[in-house]
């Protein structure tokens, strides 16, 4: 993985989601995810990183190259 952000959040994935390999341009809800399972990995990335984020990212950046993305701009903002 690209980023710390990245592979933290293919781990959260592959863990929420039950798969056992992720690539960059995979989607969130064709891998089987759905807003219970959004809510559990937003509850991970929250505990993990202290980054709050809302149930609409997913639609916003479904691929986990782009959610990724999105976590690690909010991660950096809320360290400032």
């Amino acid at each position: 993985m690209a980023t710390e952000t990245l592979a933290l959040v293919a781990r959260i994935w592959r863990d929420v989601l039950a798969v056992e390999t992720i690539e960059p341009t995979d989607d969130f809800f064709a891998l089987g995810g759905h807003s219970l399972l959004g809510s559990q990995v937003l509850a991970r990335i929250d505990k993990e990183t202290g980054a709050r984020l809302p149930l609409r990212l997913f639609a916003e950046c479904p691929t986990l190259d782009s959610f990724a993305h999105a976590v690690d701009a909010e991660v950096r903002a809320t360290r400032r």
